[in-house]
């Protein structure tokens, strides 16, 4: 259904009531591109459940493992070698450009308590 290359994003409309739907998640905050777009939502804390709302997802590439976590009410279930997946991203910016060394007491990450950054990481940081 959204078809599109990495970094292609796509605002979206979720209802109330998507945690307690029928569809799996795998990951989490990285989601395999199978994984029900709105619970997912739910799961990351990017949607309130009650109430549905508006929000940003974006294609990435595919990661080695997606991690099974329970977070905000919702199971998301590990998976190992995903072809493409999808996180999301706040309408206020487009992610914080950090450096392969950058440690998370860094002064770029100054927000109060519960503050969540969208980080892009320069490729080949793992090397």
């Amino acid at each position: 259904m959204y078809d599109g290359v990495t970094g292609k994003k796509f605002k979206i409309t979720c209802p109330s009531g998507c945690a307690k739907k029928n569809g799996n998640i795998f990951g989490t905050l990285v989601y395999l591109d199978d994984s029900v777009i709105c619970k997912s939502a739910v799961h990351a804390g990017y949607l309130d459940d009650s109430t549905g709302g508006d929000l940003i997802f974006e294609i990435t590439n595919g990661i080695l493992h997606y991690e099974s976590l329970f977070m905000n009410s919702v199971h998301s279930i590990a998976f190992d070698h995903g072809r493409r997946s999808f996180v999301f991203r706040s309408d206020e910016e487009e992610g914080l450009v950090i450096t392969c060394g950058d440690t998370g007491d860094e002064e770029k990450f100054n927000g109060e308590l519960g503050t969540r950054y969208d980080v892009v990481c320069p490729e080949n940081c793992s090397k």
